[in-house]
């Protein structure tokens, strides 16, 4: 996995702009939209939200207390 890999941790800590890496992505997606679906361009935004912050999404808010709450739950019953 990706995110295991200690090449991918020293790339993500280097001086390569987040901005520039999310213009490559974007650009990448709208390539593969007009690939996958006949020509057609699928759009996508971005927003860089950089440490302490966390991406929050209204919609999913709810979803995310109930797994923190199971998170904390089985977190705790492993220390008692």
């Amino acid at each position: 996995m990706i995110a295991n890999d200690r090449r991918y941790w020293k790339w993500s800590q280097s001086a390569v702009k987040i901005s520039e890496v999310v213009a490559q992505t974007q650009a990448v997606m709208a390539e593969a939209g007009r690939l996958v679906l006949d020509g057609f361009e699928l759009r996508s935004d971005a927003e860089i939200v950089a440490w302490p912050n966390r991406y929050v999404d209204k919609r999913g808010e709810r979803m995310w207390h109930t797994v923190l709450g199971i998170a904390n739950a089985e977190s705790d019953s492993r220390v008692s």
